[in-house]
């Protein structure tokens, strides 16, 4: 029954990050030379250059640039505290709700770019 009204009173307060700016952010990655495979946190997302929707979470995905005959190149998504999480100090549960999501984190930047180099022979 507890767990009912928690439920219930995280559907009636839903975190204020979550409201104004979502649980993902859009991120475009591109590579030198382009064709790259990105993979974030090991799953296939497409070629370079590629703009992804990236769930928002306080420990930065990593993202692996890969292309034939090219050293692969690792980037770990740079993120920080999303101020509008400030709001929940009026409502106690939204932390709860943007905590949950990882809505209370943005990504710092929106486009990484990364230049791959010729793997040696």
């Amino acid at each position: 029954m507890r767990w009912l009204f928690c439920l219930m009173v995280l559907g009636v307060f839903p975190g204020c990050a979550t409201m104004f700016s979502g649980s993902t952010d859009t991120i475009t990655f591109k590579s030198v030379p382009e064709g790259a495979v990105v993979e974030i946190d090991g799953m296939g997302y497409g070629r370079t250059p590629v703009t992804v929707p990236v769930k928002k979470r306080s420990t930065p995905p990593q993202v692996q640039y890969k292309l034939e005959e090219y050293e692969s190149r690792h980037v770990f998504l740079q993120n920080s505290f999303d101020a509008v999480g400030i709001l929940n100090i009026f409502i106690w549960p939204g932390f709860i709700v943007d905590a949950v999501t990882g809505s209370m984190w943005k990504y710092d930047r929106y486009v990484y770019e990364v230049e791959l180099e010729p793997r040696k022979k």
